[in-house]
């Protein structure tokens, strides 16, 4: 069977460590099974980012105000500036994009051609984002007959907006197959007409943890055993429940949270994807609100716990967490259960069942053929 030139539409240029893995994750496997791949280079206008040079001068806040004002938000201006430098690396050296395209109607006058089109993965589907509302993420510009296929979305809707069913309804039908990363999304696809839809693996489980050992060796940032923090809400429970368990464990923390929780441990905050990879696979313990943070800590077999956002995304996490019966690990405190080791051999049985199921799925979406 002749190779493919399959094209994948997914928020991908948004600084995000699992934005950026999860897509590469998705390129490498197919690519490894023999295709030609691209990532379509959509960076609409709600993405973009105004940076200003950490030297600029406010001027309109007066020349000694002006002045304070840089030297103080420098070290952050520059810590940012590092960090976005790392993740362009990362977009120019190992995703392998289209031209780049910031509205439908660009996609639309380049006709890009393929042979299928992906949608996915990541949160490219939840409405309380401008992503879930974004034609292009549903393949509105592809005007040719290749197929349409969702892999992986996250997908959340407000129900009491009754003009998001319709969107969703008229959206999904297009679709030649459907998938969705939430077992909780499936029953409002199915309410939608996709009675066919089916539950797959995040990308980045498609790659198993020693091709992400032999793709991006392990670097080694701190020389101690340590607990690393990932933060998106300045969360004072993240902040006890960390310190609680570094003390416990004579652990050293590694915080690389952004813009928050600036007391709390070593702060990491110049590394990129590859940095952050080295970094979960080097901890003794993880402590996080992210999805991508969890998801490789139980690749990796780390200890960790989740623990729960403001924001009302915790279904992603109770999803991911119950399809492995750690329910336990997702908290707003600390308990003493949170030091025990979980029965990896049990966990690993789990994931490469839905692993399989999803690449088989690619498989019958795409005609892979697999080993």
């Amino acid at each position: 069977m002749r190779p493919l030139d399959v094209k994948i539409v997914t928020c991908h240029d948004v600084n995000n460590f699992g934005a950026s893995l999860q897509v590469y994750a998705l390129q490498t496997y197919l690519e490894q099974t023999g295709h030609h791949v691209q990532v379509v280079d959509y960076k609409p206008y709600y993405q973009q980012v105004v940076n200003h040079h950490p030297l600029q001068f406010k001027s309109g806040k007066g020349w000694l105000r002006g002045v304070a004002s840089m030297l103080y938000n420098l070290p952050s201006a520059l810590s940012h500036e590092q960090r976005n430098r790392l993740f362009k690396q990362f977009t120019e050296n190992h995703l392998h994009l289209t031209d780049r395209f910031h509205d439908i109607q660009q996609l639309i006058a380049a006709n890009l051609n393929a042979d299928v089109f992906i949608a996915g993965s990541d949160q490219i589907w939840n409405s309380m984002y401008l992503t879930g509302r974004d034609s292009v993420f549903y393949l509105d510009f592809v005007s040719s007959n290749a197929r349409k296929v969702a892999y992986a979305p996250s997908l959340l809707v407000d129900k009491n907006d009754k003009r998001l069913e319709y969107l969703y309804r008229q959206k999904l039908a297009k679709f030649d197959y459907l998938s969705v990363r939430e077992k909780c999304s499936l029953p409002f696809v199915q309410q939608m007409g996709r009675e066919d839809c089916e539950v797959v693996c995040d990308p980045v489980l498609l790659l198993s943890s020693t091709q992400w050992d032999t793709l991006f060796p392990i670097q080694s940032f701190v020389k101690e055993p340590y607990l690393l923090v990932y933060d998106f809400d300045n969360s004072k429970q993240i902040t006890e429940i960390s310190r609680e368990i570094a003390r416990r464990e004579s652990l050293k923390i590694i915080n690389v949270s952004i813009d928050t929780l600036k007391n709390l441990g070593k702060r990491m905050k110049n590394i990129g994807p590859i940095e952050f990879l080295s970094l979960i696979r080097g901890a003794s313990f993880v402590v996080s609100s992210s999805y991508h943070a969890t998801l490789l800590s139980l690749l990796f077999h780390k200890r960790f716990c989740v623990v729960r956002r403001q924001l009302d995304i915790n279904f992603r996490m109770e999803d991911l967490l119950g399809n492995y019966g750690l329910y336990d690990r997702f908290v707003s405190n600390y308990t003493p259960a949170l030091l025990k080791d979980d029965d990896y051999s049990h966990i690993d049985k789990k994931m490469q069942s839905l692993v399989s199921l999803s690449k088989d799925y690619l498989s019958r979406a795409l005609d892979i053929q697999l080993s």
